[in-house]
């Protein structure tokens, strides 16, 4: 279904929930994407790559992005409630208008990240470090 790099690619109204989404033994790179209306709900994300990627509606919960590398991020209206980010590094990316309550962002290494009009109650930020990180209306 995907290559090892997808790039340029639009994905509308699919669900990979409950690790539907493809289980890869190498790393799986997304670059230059747009994910709308895509339920990852409860996936493990953590061998995926997203580069320069934006999600518009799309369920996140309890989902594992935990080790990754994500740059230049955009996600919009998305429920990302109990995501789980630790030990990630998050550079130059956006969350806007989303809900991550219960959202685990231990250990993470912030690089120019905005939270606008976000929800994080009970979120962890245990141990983060930070060079730019904003929280708009949160």
């Amino acid at each position: 279904m995907f290559n090892e790099f997808v790039d340029d690619e639009t994905f509308y109204d699919r669900e990979y929930s409950n690790d539907k989404f493809p289980n890869t033994s190498y790393y799986l790179s997304f670059r230059n994407c747009t994910f709308t209306n895509i339920d990852f709900s409860n996936c493990d994300l953590e061998r995926i790559d997203f580069m320069s990627c934006k999600f518009k509606s799309c369920d996140f919960r309890n989902a594992n992005f935990s080790n990754n590398g994500i740059k230049d991020l955009t996600f919009t209206t998305c429920n990302l409630l109990g995501i789980d980010f630790s030990s990630s590094t998050l550079i130059d990316s956006t969350v806007s208008d989303s809900n991550l309550d219960y959202s685990n962002f231990s250990l993470v290494k912030f690089n120019n990240f905005k939270f606008n009009n976000c929800s994080l109650n009970y979120s962890s930020f245990d141990e983060v470090k930070f060079k730019k990180i904003e929280f708009n209306y949160c």
